[in-house]
Parts: structure tokens; sequence; C-alpha cells
């Protein structure tokens, strides 16, 4: 499973409703399965991340993502 990691932003500007989706805490980014947004994306303006790769649960864990590490 793949997941993407792109700004809160596009996401709206592409009409998708962003409510409950995981947001960084700064509010600027969102992370989101890759299969929701592949179709209508531009794969450039994202990050894609397999969901049990290293780097991507650091991220996840990091204190740009949780309040635990902050």
């Amino acid at each position: 499973m793949k997941y993407s990691i792109g700004k809160l932003l596009y996401f709206n500007e592409l009409g998708f409703n962003t409510e409950h989706w995981r947001k960084s805490l700064n509010g600027e980014y969102a992370v989101v399965h890759y299969d929701t947004v592949k179709f209508v994306v531009d794969k450039d303006r994202l990050e894609l991340y397999n969901h049990n790769s290293e780097e991507f649960i650091r991220l996840m864990n990091s204190s740009e993502w949780s309040e635990e590490n902050k």
C-alpha cells in the first residue's frame, strides 16, 4: 500500500474533502492513500511512500507529524 503526502491546499484545490485526513501539525501537508488521489493528481507534486518503509514510519512519528515527539 502506498501513501502520498502533499500540500493540503493542493488537495483542497482539486476538490478533495480533507476534513478527516491526517495532517502535519502545522496544517500545511496531508497524508492519504495514493489510490484515493492517483487519477487526478500531478505525481510530481507528491511524495510517495510504501506503508511499511522505515522512512515513512520515521516521518509519521517525527515532530512534524506527531505531538508525542514534539
